[in-house]
């Protein structure tokens, strides 16, 4: 999209634009960043939340799926960005609020008795990837398949699923 698109979607001229952001990516930035804000603000939510460990995976699954959902146009273009800069500070910051989620749920799985891998910060990376990837070609792509019909509480549940079956944790 080019800069006097933008502008012309905010109902501003092109030159409006340059007052506030110096280019594309930095509106890029500053959008994509108050989404991972609201995001992480979430993710901790429910880390806080009082709620039965067993009930954590699916619940961050929701909370991952619907922020995606919500989002995937700047989580998806902070991903393919960060492919151009890797320095791009949301992308860093999405994965990092994602992986260390992940890893706090792993912990308490392996502290309640789950069976947790013996990499944790490699198997947070590794599910965070499938969480991403998941999303990103059933919201952003229709599906593997366009004839499969696969609605929030099915990706939700799959998964919840499989995270639950990395960790030995049982889903509610």
């Amino acid at each position: 999209m080019s800069v006097p698109a933008i502008a012309a979607t905010a109902q501003r001229s092109p030159a409006s634009f340059y007052t506030y952001f110096d280019s594309k990516a930095a509106l890029l930035t500053t959008l994509a960043g108050e989404a991972v804000e609201a995001f992480a603000a979430e993710l901790r939510a429910e880390l806080v939340s009082p709620s039965p460990v067993a009930t954590l995976v699916p619940r961050v699954t929701a909370v991952v799926w619907h922020a995606y959902r919500r989002e995937l146009p700047l989580f998806l273009s902070s991903f393919q960005a960060a492919t151009r800069d890797l320095e791009l500070e949301p992308w860093h910051s999405l994965r990092a609020a994602l992986t260390s989620t992940i890893g706090e749920v792993d912990r308490r799985i392996a502290d309640a008795g789950g069976s947790p891998p013996p990499d944790h910060q490699g198997t947070a990376s590794a599910l965070a990837s499938m969480l991403e990837m998941f999303c990103f070609v059933w919201l952003g792509q229709g599906g593997d398949d366009p004839g499969l019909d696969l609605d929030d509480d099915m990706a939700i549940a799959t998964l919840t699923a499989m995270w639950s079956a990395t960790v030995g944790a049982q889903p509610e």
